[in-house]
This record gives C-alpha cells, sequence and structure tokens, in this order.
C-alpha cells in the first residue's frame, strides 16, 4: 500500500530558500554523512514516486532511493565542489550499494538478521557499507558446507561462489545471498572483481583462486580447522587473517607463524551456530544417548581399525555399548556402511536438509572423537537441549561439556608428510560414564548447555567481532 507524503519518517519540508516543490530526504542525509544540505533537495515526484514502493532505510533502498543515492554518490565523485569533508572511499562503496538495488523492483529483500545489521551503523548515527565479502566452498549438507551457510546466512556477504561437493547434493540456496557457481577462469575473476575480501573455511577449493585474488588486490581470510592446515601450502603465506575457531586451534598457527615466519594476523573466535535453527528442548531425565556420526570423518592412514572407524568414533561406541547393555543409543549417520552394531544401538539415516532434526530425539549427546577441527555438533547439541560427553583433550573439551572421559593421546598421519595428536577413549571409561549417568536427572544440566551457546557461540556476537577484524586488519595493512 502507498504512503503518505507528510508521513514518511524519511520526509522533511524545506523552510529555507528552497523551491516549494522540493524537500529534504533525511535518509540521504543519514546515509552519506555529508553535512550540506542541499545535497538532499529531492523532488516532490521523487517522494511520491518512493511512496509507492516499499519503505526504504539503513539497510534496505527501495529502487527510487538507490537512483537518488546513485546520483547523489556520482556527483561527489565526479568532483562536485559545493561538498566537503566526505569519505571517498565511503561514497565509492555507498555508489555500488544503490547501483545494486537499481533494477531490484519494489518488493523489500528479506529483512536481515540483526545479527548482520548492527555493524552497518558507526557511532554517529551513519550508513558504514560493509566491505564486500565473497565466500568460497561447498553448500553440502556437510561439517563444511554447514559452516559456508551460517556464514552466508550471518554476515554481510556480498556473493558466494559455490563449490560442487564430489558426491553430496547441494542444500538450497541462502535468499541473503548472491551465488555464483562457474568456476572456469573468467568467471573466478568475475567473482572475485570488485571485493574487499576473499573468504573461506578449511581451504580455497580452487588451486587458483588465492593467487588470482592477490593479484587483483583482494584481502584473504580462513576459518582454519587446524588438522586439515598443511605448512607446504602455498596459498598460507597468501593470508591476511586466520579467524581461528577454537583456542587450540590458534595456539596450533602461533606455533607455526613464528616457526614459519608467516605474515598473517591472527584472531580467536570462539565459532557461533544458528541458536534460532536450532530450537532448545529441555531434556529432564537422560533415557537415551545420542551420537551423531555423519558422514564418520576421514580415517588417518596407519588406523588399525576399519574404514568405516574415522574421527567421530563410532567404533568407541560400539564397543561401549557392548559393555553397557541396558543403555539405548540412538545413532544418526549419513554414511551407508554401518556395521552390525550391538542390540541397544539403533542406527538411523540422517536427515541431510535439516541439521537441527537430529537433535529432536535423545536427551545426552556422546560424542568421543579422536580430533575434532571445530566440533559443529557439540554445540548444535547443547543448543538444542543434550547436555554433551565427549573427549578430553582440546578442542573437544573446549566446549563446555557436562562430562569429558580421559583419553589416550598418540600421533596419527592424516598425510604422508604430517602426523597430528589423535586422542583414543577408552570403551570401558565410556560405558562407565553411560551406566552412571543413565536414569539420572538432568534438568539443570540441559538448562546450562543451551546458557553456554547462547553466552558464548552466538552469531549476535561474533558477526560483529569478524567484520570488524577485517575492516581492522584492512587498514593495518593498508597503511
Amino acid at each position: 500500500m502507498a504512503r503518505n507524503v507528510e508521513c514518511c519518517p524519511h520526509y522533511h519540508r524545506q523552510i529555507t530558500t528552497a523551491e516549494p516543490e522540493e524537500a529534504t530526504c533525511k535518509l540521504l542525509q543519514r546515509v552519506t554523512g555529508v553535512e550540506d544540505d542541499r545535497l538532499y533537495r529531492v523532488s516532490c515526484e521523487a517522494c511520491i514516486a518512493c511512496c509507492e514502493e516499499s519503505l526504504p532505510s539503513e539497510t534496505h533502498l527501495n529502487p527510487t532511493l538507490a537512483s537518488l543515492l546513485f546520483s547523489l554518490t556520482t556527483r561527489l565523485l565526479d568532483g562536485d565542489t559545493s561538498a566537503a569533508g566526505y569519505d571517498y572511499e565511503q561514497v565509492v562503496r555507498l555508489r555500488g550499494w544503490a547501483e545494486e538495488n537499481l533494477f531490484l523492483g519494489a518488493d523489500p529483500a528479506p529483512a536481515l538478521p540483526q545479527a548482520r545489521i548492527r555493524r552497518l551503523i558507526d557511532s554517529r548515527g551513519r550508513w558504514n557499507p560493509p566491505l564486500r565479502i565473497g565466500l568460497i566452498g561447498g553448500n553440502a549438507p556437510s561439517g563444511l558446507g554447514s559452516l559456508n551457510r551460517a556464514i552466508a546466512k550471518n554476515l554481510v556477504i556480498d556473493r558466494w561462489l559455490i563449490v560442487a561437493h564430489p558426491f553430496l547434493e547441494d542444500l538450497p540456496e541462502i535468499p541473503e545471498c548472491r551465488v555464483c557457481r562457474e568456476t572456469n577462469p573468467a568467471a573466478v575473476r568475475d567473482f572475485l572483481d570488485g571485493l574487499d575480501w576473499l573468504l573461506f573455511c578449511e581451504c580455497p577449493q580452487l588451486d587458483s583462486v588465492v593467487a588470482m585474488a592477490r593479484e587483483m588486490g583482494i584481502r584473504i581470510a580462513c576459518v582454519p580447522m587446524w588438522e586439515h592446515l598443511d605448512e607446504l601450502s602455498p596459498w598460507i603465506r597468501a593470508v591476511d587473517l586466520m579467524i581461528c575457531p577454537t583456542r587450540y586451534c590458534h595456539t596450533v598457527l602461533e606455533h607455526w607463524r613464528e616457526r614459519l615466519g608467516l605474515d598473517l594476523d591472527l584472531a580467536l573466535v570462539s565459532w557461533p551456530i544458528d541458536l534460532d535453527q536450532f530450537t532448545f528442548r529441555p531434556r529432564t531425565v537422560c533415557n537415551t544417548f545420542l551420537f551423531i556420526n555423519g558422514l564418520g570423518g576421514m580415517g588417518t592412514m596407519d588406523q588399525s581399525s576399519p574404514n568405516w572407524d574415522g574421527r567421530k568414533g563410532l567404533g568407541i561406541i560400539g564397543e561401549a555399548a557392548k559393555r553397557a547393555p541396558s543403555v539405548p543409543i540412538l545413532v544418526r549417520t549419513q554414511a551407508s556402511a554401518v556395521p552390525l552394531l550391538p542390540a541397544n544401538v539403533e542406527v538411523r539415516r540422517a536427515n541431510l536438509t535439516d541439521a537441527a532434526e537430529l537433535y529432536t530425539e535423545g536427551d545426552v549427546c556422546v560424542q568421543p572423537s579422536r580430533w575434532e577441527g571445530l566440533g559443529l555438533p557439540l554445540l548444535e547439541c547443547q543448543a538444542s537441549g543434550l547436555p554433551l560427553i565427549t573427549t578430553d583433550a582440546p578442542p573437544m573439551n573446549e566446549h563446555d561439556p557436562l562430562l569429558a572421559v580421559p583419553a589416550s593421546a598418540t600421533k596419527a598421519r592424516l598425510f604422508r608428510h604430517r602426523a597430528i595428536p589423535v586422542h583414543e577413549v577408552d570403551p570401558d571409561d565410556l560405558a562407565r560414564v553411560l551406566l552412571n549417568l543413565h536414569g539420572a536427572d538432568i534438568s539443570e544440566a540441559s538448562l546450562t548447555a543451551r546458557r553456554y551457546v547462547e553466552a558464548e557461540h552466538s552469531w549476535t556476537v561474533a558477526g560483529p567481532r569478524i567484520l570488524d577484524l577485517l575492516s581492522q586488519v584492512s587498514a593495518q595493512r593498508d597503511r
């Protein structure tokens, strides 16, 4: 429904020398921060046209406001001498923002989550347009796919180059984020064009993309998974910022930076999850344990256990179940090759489209991981109200478990030239923990689990922190 011009929250009738047919658009003034009010004078026809479209704001432009902002910023960039004191780089970004919204139509785009909006307004109340961030990585129902989807949904991502998974089908796209899929050199260059930052999780996915981005003057940020980092990979020396998702990862990379002489910034961001996706359901009594197997996780090159027994520890679960036959365990798995497990273990295929569905059943989540890069299920389960039992080794024990089971440490090879620490929980110890907790009141533990994730792993806190880091590193390295 069309709005009345006189009721527009951004409308202000001139009372000085302006023509009666003109008004001042206060939204343009707030967005640009330029002091000269002559630049915000707009015709009444423009006001009427704007009122027939969606209500604009500091985070949404309708086509009319986009056109006005584009004209204003173009004047400034073309050397309009009537305005002074404006930030050239900010005006460049504003014009790009306006250009992107010129032909979007009158209906508003989906609302931005609050975590994405908080840092878009600076301390003076002006629009502070975000850095243009390009994300590259998969969109499959996997750990990395979940990381990428959360970033695309909760950060101000300009575009996402989705790289196909070798065998998993992609999940639906995130409406808030523009998607690219072509990976030939010309298409990759088009994807990179105009970006300030290229962001990826674990590794760049395409061999040439980091070198191409550096050649184009684009900063590189990585959310590393410590176990997959290879110091011989050439892209590591091109990274400007490593955003470490766990304390253990940060410690590992501090040693690497010193030993290898890496010219990169390091930051620790306790990695967030989407709290709106994982609805809290209070648990009261521990009747059933839940184990999230996923695809099982990769194994090591020299492991003696079967191939299906990867880093998640399905083999440990099976052996513990034999020793605690009265304890029900529900296994959710994406893997097709799952061995015959004891009668007290129910194996059920995981829902590939909705991660939250994994946690609708069960009372306590048990994850005896041998290692984790981050360990999303260890956070997702707690957000859903399931207290956590996991391995007493980093980074698993960083996630505030209800119980951490002792484990023996060894070294094992993921790659021929690199061994990593691996921690093995004794099935006897795990069985004792399960038997002791089975039937216990877990009401308070369930509440505590959710509160922990809300306080330490929320996008409301982490999103602005990541955007601040990117801005700070850009400013420091541009000096």
